[in-house]
């Protein structure tokens, strides 16, 4: 296993703290998880985005390409931000307060149903021997999510309040995180129609073919039989 591999299964290994961080002050009474259970919550998760891009540098670096990590590279985001917009979707002390709730279930129908729509197209092309391989697009989009959820985490915080004020500097930031946030969702729609469009192909049953078709087994052998 390569040094980037491990690196990914480290961000996978996180989901689970985020999680409980940022749900324990909910859940145990103990002023240190009400107190700074959120702020650890985040502390995590920039960690979990920044091994995004140190696992990348490092299989480029090291050439350490593998088809493992390949394949656990897109996982270990789509589960990161997947984990994240749900946290930040079902805080109360986020939504209803700011964010309204239809925008928040649009960010997060958004999100999952364009990796969703986008993992069914690499299976499809896969099966056609059309390789789809992560562009620009898609990556900005996966870092902008990364930091709209962040924003929003940071603003969960209880006491975000003495980090900021309560005057136009609190009213300011919670300006950016909406427009992170709908940033992030509108970056999803057009990198999930980039990828349709580029591809349209693979959907339209379009793929290329040998020009002298390979022969099976049966054949050759009929053929053989037919020379003797």
């Amino acid at each position: 296993m390569t040094t980037a591999t491990k690196i990914t299964l480290v961000r996978i290994s996180l989901l689970p703290f985020i999680m409980f961080f940022y749900l324990s002050g909910g859940i145990f009474a103990e002023p240190f998880f009400i107190l700074n259970g959120k702020l650890i919550a985040l502390i995590l998760f920039v960690i979990a985005a920044a091994t995004d891009w140190l696992d990348g540098w490092v299989a480029r670096k090291f050439n350490q390409i593998s088809d493992m990590g390949k394949l656990l590279d897109p996982i270990a985001d789509k589960m990161v931000t997947t984990l994240g917009f749900i946290l930040i979707a079902t805080d109360f002390d986020i939504v209803g307060d700011f964010l309204p709730v239809w925008f928040a279930v649009l960010a997060v129908f958004v999100a999952i149903g364009r990796d969703i729509i986008i993992n069914a197209l690499r299976l499809i092309a896969v099966e056609k021997k059309v390789t789809i391989a992560a562009d620009a697009s898609g990556k900005i989009k996966s870092v902008m999510q990364f930091i709209a959820i962040a924003l929003f985490m940071f603003y969960a915080y209880d006491y975000v309040n003495m980090v900021l004020g309560s005057g136009i500097v609190f009213d300011i930031y919670q300006y950016v995180c909406m427009f992170a946030l709908a940033l992030a969702t509108a970056l999803s729609i057009y990198s999930g129609a980039h990828y349709l469009i580029k591809y349209k192909e693979v959907f339209a049953g379009k793929q290329t073919q040998d020009k002298k078709p390979r022969k099976t087994w049966e054949e050759k052998v009929n053929g053989q039989e037919r020379k003797g």
